[in-house]
C-alpha cells in the first residue's frame, strides 16, 4: 500500500496501528501500482475486497501470498 504523500503515509500508518480489525476496499485500476511512500502491505489487513473486474490471476496471487481476499459482486443494472 502505497500514498505520494510522506504524511498522508504516516497517518494511514497510524490509522492502522490502531485498528482492531483493518478491512481494505480496493477496486482493480489500484492493483499492481506505486507510489513514492510505503504504509502498509496487503498482508496487513484482516480482509481485502477487490471489485467484480479485478482479474482472477491477482486474486490468486494475494491468496497465495496469504491475503484474505473477497470479490464484490457486480451491481444489477
Amino acid at each position: 500500500m502505497y500514498h505520494q504523500e510522506e504524511q498522508v503515509a504516516a497517518l494511514k500508518r497510524e490509522m492502522l496501528n490502531s485498528a482492531s480489525k483493518r478491512y481494505l476496499l480496493i477496486d482493480h485500476t489500484k492493483l499492481n501500482r506505486r507510489a513514492l511512500h510505503t504504509f502498509a502491505s496487503m498482508t496487513d489487513f484482516d480482509q481485502v475486497v477487490v471489485d467484480a473486474l479485478t482479474p482472477d490471476s491477482l486474486i490468486t496471487d494475494l491468496r497465495e501470498r496469504g491475503v484474505s481476499v473477497v470479490r464484490a459482486e457486480a451491481a444489477p443494472n
